[in-house]
């Protein structure tokens, strides 16, 4: 009987709070389903703004590229191929010569990183069009092990870091063509 007096604090504490999240998560999805193609300029929104229902789309197509692009560099450097992570990025990227050699250091070593997940904390699309998407991007690293012969280490969890991301669309897959601090201006289109 006891136990039948807590049901009401527990639903309002607990259950409510869950409820009206996921009515927020509903809406804004059901909102992001519109019938876009327009390229989307936000770099000029104020800290705070809340942007319009023509940028949750692409922050919707935004979010599923970068899980996709995250996913395939997993798989990349969980196989050690320095092919495939290089194959993510735009040949001349800066950022994709340093990670393909980054993964060529380990696995010199005889080490490959398996189960490298990384947490989106926050995304801003800059420009969106349907070949080029500039985002502001901050995240970080929270789960990766190098295994090797005799070996299973951890890798630290990273601190989070903000940057610009610039992908340009290759056939069916995105491809990283530059990163950059996140004070920089965008990159003009081209």
């Amino acid at each position: 009987m006891r136990s039948a007096r807590w049901l009401p604090i527990l639903f309002v504490v607990v259950v409510l709070p869950l409820l009206v999240g996921t009515a927020v998560v509903v809406v804004a999805e059901s909102r992001s389903r519109g019938e876009s193609g327009e390229s989307v300029d936000t770099a000029n929104l104020g800290e705070g703004t809340v942007p319009s229902e023509d940028v949750v789309l692409p922050r919707t197509m935004a979010r599923e590229v970068l899980a996709d692009w995250d996913a395939r560099r997993a798989e990349a450097w969980a196989a050690g191929d320095a092919v495939a992570l290089s194959g993510l990025y735009v040949p001349s990227s800066v950022a994709g010569q340093r990670d393909v050699e980054m993964l060529v250091a380990w696995t010199r070593r005889g080490l490959v990183v398996r189960d490298l997940r990384t947490q989106l904390l926050r995304l801003d699309v800059r420009r969106a069009g349907p070949e080029r998407l500039v985002l502001d991007v901050t995240d970080r690293l929270v789960g990766g092990v190098a295994v090797g012969p005799g070996v299973r280490q951890a890798l630290p969890v990273d601190r989070a870091s903000r940057r610009v991301i610039v992908l340009r669309r290759a056939g069916e897959l995105w491809q990283v063509a530059a990163v950059r601090g996140a004070g920089a201006p965008a990159p003009a289109s081209r």
